[in-house]
């Protein structure tokens, strides 16, 4: 049976659009792109890239630390004589580190960009990290450093800044803590760094990364290290105080006698001698720690806080003290003039001898002993007891023992003379 035209027609006009989408996808059908392996870039250009990159995030950091260092190099001088940087530290102040040689009221002069200048001394003591000097007028060309407000976090960055002639010359390094230490004698905060300070850094500054100053290099007995700004300014105020002021002029730490001193001494009036400092004034003029002084104005002799205060009023030069030591009474003449070097020198050689260590060598002191009290440490050297000079390990026990509930006692320790108190506990 045949089909109708109408349906075959249908069938066909079917036929053709299937055609027509089937050869429509065809032609539409996503071209496969033929994927080729990436080109393999050999490993010594790949490490040479990176050392590229590494080297210009180098060269852009050393090109930054170089200019916080040339911005703080404008607060640095350099004196030739102590071959050391100092820090503008006000319109007319430099703040270094101490100088051999150098003495109160002498000048030093300073290497500045705008030439050299004349600086005079005006805090320097055997007992202070720092010193101080003063121009005469504003420092051209310098301005004075800026301090930084606190202390940075953990592994920022720092930068040490000096001076080698007129040249500055730079150090970067990480922050690592502040800690406390002490410089010589005086207690200060440290600043603690991963850079390797040396000699030739003194003088100079550590800076943050922005250029505020954290510290100042000093020496502290064999090695150098950074003093915080705080601890700048707190030897500079107590340098100004009448107990500093005696320590720089005559190298003297006097106090008025506590009760038990006075008991001790029979002396109700006087100036104890509690320290003295080798090589200075006091010690050239021969007092020694348990002298009790007055001064002697205009024939008479004044005690207690008059003393001192002609002590450092006196424009006369040298000033006379009435000194007791024991049972005998003397007078000298006490000169703020700087000492020469200690030693005696053989003129045929022209060698000069160290002098032997006075007393005896102090190797351990009991806890919560009468000398652990009195301040005594290991390491000190007994000089006298009661102002008798003991000759031997067996006079010192016998006049120790003998001594009665209180004793005098001399010691040295490093530079200096130390007068205590040794009482029987009651």
């Amino acid at each position: 049976m045949t089909a109708p035209p109408s349906r075959t027609r249908y069938v066909t006009i079917l036929t053709f659009a299937s055609t027509l989408i089937l050869v429509g996808g065809w032609l539409m059908r996503p071209r496969v792109v033929p994927r080729h392996p990436a080109p393999i870039v050999p490993e010594t250009e790949l490490e040479q890239l990176a050392r590229r990159r590494e080297r210009r995030s180098l060269d852009a950091m050393a090109q930054y630390f170089a200019e916080t260092a040339g911005e703080a190099a404008a607060s640095l001088v350099f004196f030739p004589a102590g071959q050391r940087s100092g820090l503008v530290w006000g319109d007319r102040q430099i703040v270094s580190s101490p100088m051999a040689g150098a003495a109160a009221g002498t000048s030093l002069v300073a290497a500045t960009p705008a030439g050299e200048t004349s600086l005079g001394l005006t805090v320097l003591g055997p007992h202070l990290p720092i010193v101080a000097l003063e121009s005469t007028g504003p420092l051209a060309g310098l301005s004075p450093v800026r301090p930084a407000e606190a202390a940075p976090d953990a592994g920022a960055w720092v930068v040490a800044v000096w001076r080698v002639g007129a040249e500055p010359a730079f150090m970067a390094g990480t922050f690592l803590q502040s800690a406390t230490a002490t410089c010589g004698v005086t207690p200060v905060v440290e600043v603690v760094s991963s850079l390797a300070l040396t000699a030739a850094m003194t003088g100079g500054g550590l800076f943050t990364a922005d250029g505020d100053l954290l510290g100042m290099m000093v020496s502290c007995g064999e090695r150098t290290a950074v003093i915080d700004v705080a601890s700048i300014r707190r030897v500079l105020s107590a340098a100004r105080s009448a107990d500093g002021r005696l320590l720089q002029r005559y190298g003297l730490r006097l106090t008025a006698l506590s009760a038990a001193e006075a008991q001790h001494f029979a002396e109700e009036t006087g100036l104890l001698v509690r320290e003295v400092w080798l090589g200075t004034a006091g010690s050239l003029a021969g007092l020694r720690p348990g002298d009790l002084l007055s001064v002697v104005v205009d024939g008479a002799a004044v005690a207690g806080e008059a003393a001192l205060a002609a002590l450092m009023a006196a424009n006369a030069d040298p000033v006379t003290l009435s000194v007791r030591r024991g049972s005998t009474r003397s007078t000298i003449a006490l000169s703020a003039a700087p000492g020469g070097a200690t030693g005696a020198a053989s003129p045929a050689s022209g060698v000069v001898f160290e002098q032997a260590a006075p007393g005896y060598g102090i190797a351990v002191v009991q806890p919560d002993s009468a000398a652990d009290r009195a301040g005594v440490r290991a390491g000190d050297r007994l000089v006298s007891i009661n102002q008798l000079q003991p000759r031997s390990v067996d006079q010192v026990r016998r006049l120790l023992d003998g001594a009665g509930p209180s004793a005098w006692l001399e010691i040295q320790r490093g530079e200096r003379r130390l007068g205590v108190l040794l009482e029987a506990r009651p």
